[in-house]
């Protein structure tokens, strides 16, 4: 209950003092804002992840739509910023939807063997190299990560520090709140955005370390 309390709190003060479009005087963070955040495109490409989703189970169904908004903006992030490769800490569709969105893209899923048998049968639509592992990826390198969740072992956040992005969502409950402000901490976060449901942070971007709350 306390929690919860806490959680609101949060989210009353977000929406008070998020920013939006007009609050932004760098040029990067306007496009950014514009062309990532608010743009309200049609992409046919969601059409055909609709008629994939009505195949799978209803567990991933559920899933699918809970996290549309999510998706729609990992969707716009990497067509905006592509990477060689994505390291991905998730669960269900999470997996499924970046391994099809992200088709030049290697994509490293770690420490998810429960949930391998539940998505394997979908996994043949999949557009890129996909490849499970029980631990955490050694090579982080230039790479997005994507977090669904808090891995349930010791890492080293200076490690994460190595990937070029990184989004976490959940950021305003716990355990990841705690691991969000740990990141953010980072000397070489530079640059920290808060949707509240969602965070991203660019690591080494030549630029004074900066923290935005933002209206998604």
């Amino acid at each position: 209950m306390k929690n919860n309390i806490f959680y609101y709190k949060n989210y009353l003060r977000h929406c008070c003092f998020a920013g939006g479009r007009h609050s932004l005087q760098s040029p990067f963070m306007f496009d950014f804002y514009e062309e990532v955040i608010v743009a309200n495109k049609h992409y046919y490409f969601f059409d055909e992840v609709q008629n994939w989703n009505s195949e799978s189970t209803p567990e991933l169904a559920a899933n699918y739509f809970e996290n549309l908004p999510f998706y729609k903006f990992l969707f716009r992030f990497l067509a905006y910023f592509p990477v060689p490769s994505v390291n991905l800490y998730a669960i269900g569709w999470d997996i499924l939807f970046l391994s099809y969105v992200n088709s030049n893209a290697q994509i490293d899923v770690w420490n998810t063997n429960s949930l391998q048998k539940e998505i394997k049968p979908h996994l043949f639509k999949c557009r890129s190299n996909i490849h499970f592992y029980p631990k955490k990826p050694v090579d982080f390198q230039n790479s997005l990560f994507v977090f669904s969740e808090v891995p349930n072992q010791t890492i080293n956040t200076k490690d994460l520090t190595q990937a070029k992005f990184l989004i976490l969502k959940e950021i305003h409950k716990e355990p990841a709140s705690a691991f969000w402000k740990r990141l953010c901490a980072e000397k070489k976060a530079t640059l920290c955005l808060d949707f509240f449901d969602w965070g991203v942070i660019f690591f080494d971007r030549p630029q004074p370390k900066q923290y935005f709350t933002l209206k998604s």
